[in-house]
């Protein structure tokens, strides 16, 4: 288990981003499916976001 020195560690958010846009079209169908997701679904302009985030958080 890691020692964390702060609730968020931006690696985590990074590997959490990195899953999502893995798992996009995964995650899309699943919103669609459920209807009580439907509300909860992102936009191509939110993906694009995420995928943008993840960029600038990737270790150089």
């Amino acid at each position: 288990m890691v020692v964390r020195d702060v609730k968020t560690h931006w690696n985590y958010t990074h590997a959490m981003i990195c899953r999502g846009l893995l798992l996009r079209e995964s995650i899309d169908t699943w919103v669609f499916n459920v209807p009580a997701l439907r509300g909860v679904g992102l936009s191509v302009g939110d993906w694009k976001l995420l995928s943008d985030v993840g960029k600038f958080l990737e270790v150089r």
